[in-house]
């Protein structure tokens, strides 16, 4: 009851429900300053430079908790400009100022504390604005937002921010100052008009205002924008920058006994260069290091699939929402396939009478990157870059030879969009990655050239309340028949499996291997609480982008239906909620169904400001083609999967959340729980700490374990078991904010997975209705252990293969110490220690592994990096 009448209070504040056309597409005239008079950058407002030009903005509308409604924490904003920089001032009254969030965080952190941003849609296109951000302890974030809201928050401007608290008026205020060579503009346009968004947050009651209105149920996100008149006679920027850096490092391995090749020392120098060409931003780098970048997670992939890993190397970021090309998980441009770990390792190392230096990722000789939009509204994006040619100095019984790990690779991506006022996009992208294959055992085990074409539309109408979208892609890569055969036999393709003996089969005299894929998707996703859409997508069985993209599974259709209800004001005890119905179907490219699922999700904000999720998956269908790894189909038959969510509000200084994920056959062949607590705490305005502990329970009747080719007839013996798994994680951050400027974080992640297996079997017609027919399980007379190994006699076949038990114990953490010394130069202190270990014993427990963890070798790099921002 005291909740409810709080939140009535809060409403009774409101002075008034602005009218939708009064709030939305709102219009603001700029000034230019033509005295040469330039503002103190110490975030007050009271200097005449405020105070006697421009005029402020309307009053901000709220668009949460209440669209549309006046509060009693006012906020105005004011622009102006000149020949070097357009300057923000915002003026934030709040009702309740003990409450203010004055937290400082990361760098690129916008998560916390009250804070106001303001994003400029320079070209009008309603395709991206740059973004800047300024929260009220100071810390500065800088990105970029396209149409859709995906964010890049990796692209980085030189600007200036400040604050100030006026505790007599009960309010805050913010001012901004951002140099125009830090934007692309059409300098020359016939239009003087931006597209301008101007928001304001305040964390104490999870409060968002907008200057110019863009509803919660929007049509487009960029396309809401407001719009700012009166940018003429704009500056034409030189706008070249350059970044060079230095580095050294020390690394401290685990000793190797009779090992050469365990240097400590090294050192390394390169430079970043940005170039402005007209409406087109040019980026240069030359020998890239990317050593403060963050940690991978750990993981235990007992699938035949890859591990995707999201990109963290800022030149790879910056510009993504141009070089985008995904269909669903796939795309066309995967930026972690350039510098890569190498394709090839040396073989019969054992650190005993054979060793070899370390293997790291592929040197990056130089890379380039063009992107930008002009006044046609056409955005451009390319990519060329050059990585080396890789080797390792190898010692085998005393003789050092040299062995080459990686060929001379070059990648070059170009993506190309037209855009028609925001309502129709016509766009294409193409790859290519073209390899130096000299030597044999690059030729027998990688493609040499490997080139993609995608084209993609995307159309509004009806007042962008329905759309159109469509992708198409064609795949083409050749090489020799060893390394096509090994192609079309990789996790991919199978194209060895039975279940597509009557269309595909593997040819070893191909030299080329093509395909297709894409989709077509017809939908309402506008500013309407019911939204719809359906989609159809295919992946022919010879279409391959894993060369420059990301394909995890090809040989598929799909059709998928879903509806959608959102309801985003306050209603009874929530603030929004939203239901969503999705139906799915899959066949692969025989005609064969292979999975059929109802999805339900609801997701819940509480006026309390909790927030909780729950998706539920019901299959009645569902067969595996992967799981044998070339081998049959595994029908599964009936499967449910439950993901749940709840967290408490994110604006405290504590912050809890309890998640879980489920996955189970109904038919009894597999069951895997995960559950992750985790909890946030906030320390005063300097300090954030946050930890999550993960623990997963998984049993499978039906986990791979190999397979073995008999010995007199080649035919495949696939063998599976019941295993049971135990996975446990823990991942710690502590981060220290001392100044905006000077910052302190660590992380660290135990993670330990063990597992035992046992009921060995067969696999007979695993893709048949009848489920005794699928595997014979070995009986006693059938199976014995010894020596670490099992080894079967089941009618006259005679075979063994090893213990599969592993015990699975890595830690990993990192230290960085950062400080922006000057704007856009920074020094790193790095320190990163690790130590890893894969057991072929069952430990259960984590206490036992956690004994065995930190009692394992392990490895120290301390890293200093110092680079220089400047222009020219």
């Amino acid at each position: 009851m005291g909740l409810l009448i709080w939140v009535v209070a809060g409403y009774s504040q409101t002075d008034s429900v602005v009218p939708f056309d009064d709030a939305y597409k709102r219009i603001y005239k700029i000034t230019k300053v033509t005295d040469g008079q330039r503002p103190v950058m110490d975030g007050r407002l009271d200097e005449d430079f405020w105070t006697n030009q421009g005029e402020w903005t309307e009053k901000f509308v709220q668009v949460m908790p209440r669209e549309r409604a006046f509060t009693a924490s006012t906020t105005r904003a004011k622009l102006l400009y000149d020949n070097k920089y357009i300057y923000i001032g915002v003026y934030c009254k709040d009702a309740v100022p003990e409450k203010m969030n004055r937290f400082v965080g990361n760098r690129d952190d916008n998560s916390i504390g009250d804070l106001v941003s303001i994003a400029f849609d320079t070209y009008h296109d309603f395709r991206a604005a740059p973004e800047f951000n300024l929260n009220l302890g100071g810390n500065q974030t800088d990105l970029v937002v396209t149409d859709k809201l995906t964010v890049n928050l990796s692209w980085n401007a030189v600007w200036e921010g400040r604050t100030h608290v006026n505790r007599a008026d009960s309010s805050w205020t913010a001012e901004l100052r951002i140099p125009f060579d830090q934007l692309r503009y059409n300098r020359l346009a016939e239009s003087d008009v931006w597209g301008l968004h101007i928001r304001r947050i305040i964390r104490s009651n999870n409060e968002v205002q907008n200057w110019s209105l863009i509803p919660l149920k929007n049509n487009g996100h960029v396309f809401s924008f407001g719009e700012m008149h009166g940018m003429k006679d704009l500056p034409n920027p030189r706008g070249i920058e350059l970044l060079p850096y230095v580095m050294g490092r020390m690394k401290k391995e685990p000793e190797i006994k009779g090992s050469p090749y365990q240097k400590r020392w090294g050192g390394n120098a390169g430079i970043d260069a940005k170039i402005g060409l007209s409406d087109y931003t040019l980026d240069l780098t030359v020998n890239p290091d990317f050593g403060q970048v963050e940690l991978d997670p750990s993981v235990m992939n007992l699938t035949a699939y890859e591990i995707f890993y999201d990109e963290k190397r800022p030149f790879f970021l910056e510009g993504k929402h141009i070089l985008d090309f995904q269909s669903g998980s796939d795309m066309m441009f995967y930026t972690r396939r350039i510098g890569a770990k190498p394709s090839l390792r040396p073989e019969g190392i054992n650190n005993e009478n054979t060793f070899s230096e370390s293997v790291g990722n592929v040197p990056i000789l130089g890379a380039l990157k063009l992107t930008g939009s002009n006044r046609q509204g056409i955005t451009l994006g390319v990519v060329q870059s050059l990585t080396a040619r890789s080797s390792v100095h190898v010692t085998r019984n005393g003789v050092e030879n040299t062995e080459a790990i990686e060929p001379l690779t070059n990648f070059t991506i170009a993506r190309i969009q037209k855009n028609w006022k925001g309502n129709t996009l016509l766009g294409g992208m193409l790859t290519s990655v073209n390899r130096s294959l000299n030597e044999s055992q690059f030729k027998d085990n990688l493609i040499q050239n490997a080139f993609t074409a995608g084209v993609d539309l995307t159309h509004y109408f009806a007042k962008r309340l329905y759309y159109i979208e469509a992708k198409g892609m064609f795949s083409s890569l050749n090489g020799s028949e060893k390394a096509i055969t090994q192609l079309q036999t990789n996790a991919v393709h199978y194209y060895q499996r039975t279940s597509g003996s009557d269309y595909l089969g593997v040819d070893p005299k191909r030299t080329a291997l093509n395909g297709t894929g894409g989709f077509i998707k017809l939908g309402r996703r506008g500013n309407a609480k019911w939204n719809f859409s359906e989609q159809f997508s295919w992946l022919s069985p010879g279409f391959d982008l894993n060369d420059a993209g990301f394909l995890k599974q090809a040989d598929m259709l799909s059709n998928e239906s879903a509806v959608e209800f959102r309801q985003t004001d306050p209603w009874k005890r929530l603030r929004r909620t939203s239901l969503n119905l999705s139906q799915l179907n899959r066949w692969n490219y025989g005609g064969r169904s292979v999975s059929n699922s109802l999805s339900m999700s609801w997701r819940n904000m509480y006026l309390n400001r909790y927030e909780s999720t729950i998706s539920q998956t019901y299959g009645w269908n569902k067969v595996d083609s992967r799981r044998l790894r070339g081998g049959p189909d595994i029908r599964f038959g009936e499967s449910y999967a439950l993901e749940a969510s709840f967290n408490t509000d994110k604006a405290r200084r504590i912050m809890f959340m309890m998640q879980y994920s489920g996955d189970h056959s109904l038919n009894n062949y597999y069951s895997l729980n995960t559950w992750s607590p985790s909890l946030t705490l906030r320390m005063g305005n300097h300090i954030h700490l946050t930890g999550k502990f993960s623990y997963s329970h998984h049993w499978d009747e039906l986990q791979y374990v190999g397979t073995i080719l008999g010995v007199a007839d080649q035919a495949r013996n696939d063998i599976v078991g019941r295993m049971e798994q135990q996975t446990y994680g823990l991942t710690m951050r502590l981060q220290a904010n001392i100044t905006p400027d000077f910052s302190i974080q660590w992380n660290g992640a135990p993670f330990t997975s063990t597992a035992k297996y046992k009921n060995f079997k067969k696999a007979m017609k695993p893709e048949s209705r009848v489920r005794d027919d699928r595997f014979h399980r070995f009986s006693p007379d059938e199976i014995s252990y010894s020596n670490n190994s099992y080894q079967i006699n089941y009618n006259a076949e005679r075979y063994s293969f090893n213990n599969p038990d592993f015990n699975f114990n890595e830690f990993r953490s990192i230290m960085v110490a950062r400080w922006e010394y000057l704007p856009g130069s920074t020094l790193y202190f790095v320190w990163e220690y690790s130590m890893s270990n894969r057991a072929g014993a069952y430990l259960p427990g984590w206490n036992h592994n956690l004994d065995r963890m930190f009692g394992l070798p392990s490895t120290n790099i301390v890293m200093v990096k110092l680079n220089y921002f400047f222009k020219i």
